[in-house]
């Protein structure tokens, strides 16, 4: 590849628009990555476990965003504003977090980092396209089929999302009866915050909005923190805008 080109990999061999952009696309192998900087993979887990030693022994950085790697020890598990600074030691494989831990991270460690976490209840409520396409698809159609006087498909989600809440995102541990999606949070939580004792509850909901994640957080400091002081430190956050006006 050229330096600075963008090449496009997928299961088979295609042209695609992306984005307004014409791709060739190229069928991944484990001859795919020389040459390369960077491979990005937003694929299935099982795909990122068969390539992740021919990308390494190419050269690359690979940066994953299945959960495949991302409680692997020897697999930094990183969001930069988050913690930039484990990147230091990876050894060809860098992780991302579910949707959920990332975004209630970069609130939260800065005000770990100011007043030491000792524990935190969430509550999240997360749309249709936490379930990709298909979700997204499903909800529209139910919209539809309910409008027009038709039997609801249900397909992409355990039950119906249309007027529902689901709380099952992911399948449930039978051990503790919190879902996977729980469970991710709560670990990934303690690894990327180097905090492996923290006390970390989940609640996570399907809601029947197409788009954007919501979430309520609970936190307990082993130091005393006003509202002020919270205002403050994540006010000086990249990637968190403070809004905290409850009349308007």
């Amino acid at each position: 590849p050229v330096r600075g080109q963008v090449q496009v990999f997928a299961s088979r061999e295609r042209d695609e628009e992306i984005l307004g952009e014409k791709y060739h696309v190229l069928q991944a192998t484990e001859r795919s990555f020389e040459g390369f900087d960077i491979v990005l993979f937003a694929g299935k887990t099982d795909v990122a476990v068969q390539l992740k030693d021919a990308v390494v022994k190419a050269g690359a950085k690979m940066i994953d965003n299945s959960r495949a790697f991302r409680q692997d020890p020897e697999v930094p598990l990183v969001v930069p504003q988050v913690n930039a600074e484990d990147l230091d030691w990876n050894k060809g494989v860098i992780a991302n977090p579910n949707c959920t831990t990332a975004i209630m991270l970069e609130a939260v460690a800065p005000l770990h980092r100011a007043k030491g976490l000792k524990r935190l209840v969430a509550a999240t409520y997360q749309a249709a396209s936490g379930a990709g396409a298909p979700g997204l698809a499903e909800l529209e159609g139910q919209i539809h089929e309910y409008a027009e006087g038709r039997p609801l498909t249900v397909k992409a989600f355990l039950h119906q999302l249309m007027y529902n809440l689901i709380p099952h995102i992911d399948k449930f541990d039978e051990t503790n009866w919190y879902t996977l999606e729980e469970l991710k949070m709560r670990n990934e939580a303690r690894k990327m915050l180097h905090h492996p004792e923290l006390k970390l509850s989940c609640t996570c909901v399907r809601v029947p909005i197409a788009r954007a994640h919501s979430e309520s957080l609970n936190l307990e400091f082993e130091e005393d923190i006003t509202p002020e002081e919270a205002r403050e430190i994540l006010k000086g956050c990249e990637g968190v805008r403070v809004v905290d006006d409850p009349l308007n």
